[in-house]
């Protein structure tokens, strides 16, 4: 992480909607240290390459759930990531992607879910 002369960590984001739209060719250059946010943001940067929905996008980058749709775009970008042998990462960042493209996908009941949460 880079960190101010404080020693606070300091991250910066920046991508333009117009750019995102546009056919203007866009370099993504990320520096992060969680293989958790590598993988997360490999796969949001995948959906997009891969013209999932803009709904399924947003959701994965900031909702804690999703609808169907967009778990089925989810895994299908992290099996594309993992079936790319040209995609460069960390042995850990792979488990990400290998346990989320493998995971379970059955529905579960949301009323069971909300008892599970705030338990």
């Amino acid at each position: 992480p880079i960190v101010d002369s404080d020693g606070y960590p300091i991250s910066v984001e920046r991508i333009e909607s117009c750019q995102v739209a546009s056919n203007t060719p866009m370099c993504f250059l990320g520096v992060e240290a969680s293989s958790y946010q590598v993988a997360k943001t490999l796969v949001v940067w995948e959906m997009i390459k891969m013209e999932h929905p803009v709904d399924s996008i947003v959701q994965v980058w900031y909702s804690s759930t999703w609808q169907k749709d967009t778990l089925a775009h989810f895994k299908a970008a992290a099996s594309a990531l993992l079936e790319n042998p040209g995609t460069s990462m960390t042995s850990s960042t792979r488990a990400y992607l290998e346990f989320w493209a493998d995971a379970n996908s059955t529905p579960m009941d949301l009323h069971r879910v909300r008892g599970l949460w705030l338990c």
